[in-house]
């Protein structure tokens, strides 16, 4: 087990409120698990006493990995710099002063200046999380993760979940997932359930949207995840309206919902189009029926209402094609059944084995008979 670690900092002056520019600059594209343990280390810097890794992780309820990657993504950002003992294990983690860099940024964005006269647009821009760029592991990457407990069960999961060895390119997306995207081992056991339940065909390509869309809505926990399920925005009671449902949507629909919305993007006249014609077709089943048309559309590239005219149009058309060459077929069918029962007819008398007999020859054999 780790020992305590000593919390320094680069400040001689001993400040330890947050500073500016960790606010305006670093927190911006950090996820909550990095920006708790960041002010975690601010907190016990100021009241000076010592922590562990597996007190940082039981105090939030993270694994241990978690805290690691977060130490180390500070480190990358310059916020903090960690020391290690001969045994390589930590010891020490260092929080930078950021005075000088508070001046360099306030400079470089222009924060010492007027703010500008878009600022609603700005705060909604910064409001959308960065995703991380996806990159691919070199083998010596990927031997180094390989000795990782908990993502060696990860990609056993998966396996489990979908009943059968990944390939290098659904490894590569859980890598990602795992370093790029930081998802806990529980969050990335639940997407990988989710994606198994819901995915068809391509399952590695499912599965990095999905995580993506997640990352986007700002999912970076379990907790999170579950919650999503129950966090229902207007479109969803839309849409139950459009299916003819008057109840609040329940877990199970909404996850179909958002994965019509977030996942194949689907715009909202397209899903109202997949209920009217659910509506029409079934009284019952009618999100799975639903589901099942709005899958055929995005397998079929469907993105907007003149597609679904166009293949509307194309089905009719082969419809057609279909009845007509079926028409055609019954009529030869027919023609020829009627030219054989008129041949049939007229040797309806002569159906009956011939035979050729010498009447002479009976005639004598009868005579010399009697």
């Amino acid at each position: 087990m780790l020992g305590k670690v000593r919390i320094a900092s680069g400040n001689e002056s001993g400040i330890t409120a947050v500073s500016n520019v960790f606010i305006d600059t670093f927190m911006t594209d950090a996820n909550d698990a990095q920006i708790k343990i960041y002010l975690y280390l601010l907190r016990a810097l100021q009241s000076g006493r010592a922590t562990t890794v597996p007190e940082i992780a039981d105090h939030f309820n993270h694994t241990e990995r978690d805290v690691k990657r977060a130490l180390q993504f500070w480190e990358k950002r310059g916020l903090v710099r960690l020391e290690y003992d001969a045994k390589k294990r930590l010891s020490q983690i260092c929080l930078e002063d950021l005075s000088e860099k508070e001046e360099s940024s306030a400079e470089a964005d222009g924060f010492a200046q007027d703010p500008p006269d878009d600022a609603a647009s700005f705060e909604e821009e910064a409001a959308i999380p960065r995703i991380p760029e996806k990159r691919k592991y070199s083998p010596m990457e990927m031997a180094r993760l390989s000795e990782d407990k908990a993502l060696s069960m990860t990609l056993f999961a998966a396996e489990q979940y979908f009943k059968r060895t990944l390939s290098s390119t659904e490894t590569q997306t859980v890598l990602y997932i795992y370093e790029e995207l930081a998802f806990p081992v529980d969050l990335i056991d639940y997407l990988l359930q989710y994606t198994a339940e819901n995915a068809r065909g391509r399952l590695g390509s499912y599965l990095e949207k999905t995580a993506i869309a997640w990352h986007g809505e700002g999912i970076r926990t379990l907790a999170d995840a579950k919650k999503r399920a129950s966090r229902y925005d207007r479109r969803f009671y839309e849409i139950m309206r459009a299916l003819g449902l008057t109840n609040a949507p329940t877990s199970f629909e909404a996850e179909y919902f958002s994965k019509w919305l977030s996942v194949w993007n689907f715009p909202m006249d397209v899903v109202e189009e997949a209920c009217k014609k659910t509506v029409s077709n079934t009284q019952s089943h009618r999100v799975e029926y639903a589901d099942g048309i709005l899958r055929k559309w995005y397998e079929k590239g469907v993105h907007s209402k003149p597609d679904i005219a166009r293949l509307d149009d194309a089905h009719r058309q082969s419809g057609q094609a279909k009845r007509a060459k079926k028409s055609t077929q019954g009529e030869s069918g027919q023609k020829a059944s009627k030219s054989d029962a008129q041949i049939d007819a007229r040797n309806r008398f002569n159906r009956f084995q011939q035979h050729d007999y010498d009447f002479e020859d009976l005639k004598q054999k009868l005579v010399s008979n009697r």
